[in-house]
């Protein structure tokens, strides 16, 4: 299984494997994943898969053997190689959970965007622990 990441829906912050943590995840069913220990880069959050609960949120039922990890990974790469995730949420209408690093707003997830795919699938540089995040300009806040 590969790694993969996102920035935050709220402050759109790199969600780093191995280095942060306190994300919470939320979706329409107002279900709260929290997750207070850092990040392992597979996409699961307080014990809770993203992928299985995209699928989840619309429609699958849940499962213990990957079926529905699978079935969220095929809504979302269907016709969309490059996995935007508000390209699947405007085009075909899926629920899409957010992905938050800050607590005061999981309680409005509707108000946020979609989480957009970290191309670097979460990992940290080196070099961007000493000079600050390369993806500033591109994804931030003012982005």
């Amino acid at each position: 299984m590969g790694c993969f990441s996102w920035f935050s829906s709220d402050e759109h912050k790199r969600i780093v494997m191995d280095r942060t943590h306190h994300i919470v995840m939320t979706g329409a069913d107002c279900r709260t994943v929290i997750q207070l220990v850092p990040n392992e880069g597979y996409g699961v959050f307080g014990g809770k898969d993203f992928y299985a609960y995209l699928a989840e949120l619309n429609g699958v039922p849940a499962d213990n053997d990957g079926v529905t990890r699978q079935a969220g990974i095929e809504m979302i790469y269907k016709d969309n190689p490059s996995g935007d995730l508000t390209v699947v949420e405007r085009r075909d209408r899926l629920v899409v959970p957010r992905l938050f690093t800050g607590w005061d707003t999981v309680k409005n997830w509707f108000d946020f965007p979609a989480p957009v795919k970290d191309p670097d699938q979460g990992f940290i540089d080196t070099l961007e622990e000493e000079y600050g995040s390369v993806y500033e300009d591109e994804y931030g806040k003012d982005g």
